[in-house]
């Protein structure tokens, strides 16, 4: 996934977002449209709670290169500050599994999507997809918990 490249494996070794995110600026001032550039300070961002600043990128990543990571970072950020609809969100979700069918994560934040929009039925789907791709995932049986099987 090109999510994982050096440049974000030095920023998460460094275990400082803010030194990740200034890294990344860094390099968007040598190569503005680096979407791996764009995507990791997306991320940085997001996990630094700058969601409005991470949308930004991410938004401008998608101008770029539609990629995974950007297409869920997009999602992500967008949904929780509502700057895009639901069905946008629900898109972009749909459009990074397409690129990288591995993207647990993806599919996980797709089906809490449906789920906190009421639709269990869909938000199972999802879940069930990601338990399939990655049946050692952290949280898929977590997921799977809300639902009766009865």
């Amino acid at each position: 996934m090109e999510r994982h490249n050096g440049l974000r494996k030095l920023g998460d070794d460094q275990s400082d977002h803010f030194a990740a995110a200034q890294l990344y600026r860094s390099a968007l001032g040598f190569v503005p449209e680096s979407v791996v550039a764009l995507n990791d300070l997306g991320w940085a961002l997001y996990e630094l709670d700058e969601i409005q600043e991470a949308f930004a990128y991410f938004s401008l990543s998608r101008s770029v290169r539609e990629t995974s990571s950007g297409l869920a970072g997009f999602a992500k950020t967008g949904w929780m500050i509502d700057e895009i609809t639901f069905d946008e969100t629900d898109l972009a979700f749909e459009k990074a599994t397409l690129i990288y069918p591995e993207y647990t994560w993806a599919r996980l934040e797709r089906g809490w999507l449906h789920f906190y929009d009421g639709d269990r039925k869909t938000a199972q789907r999802h879940f069930l997809a990601a338990f399939d791709g990655d049946p050692e995932a952290a949280s898929p049986h977590y997921a799977l918990w809300y639902f009766d099987y009865s």
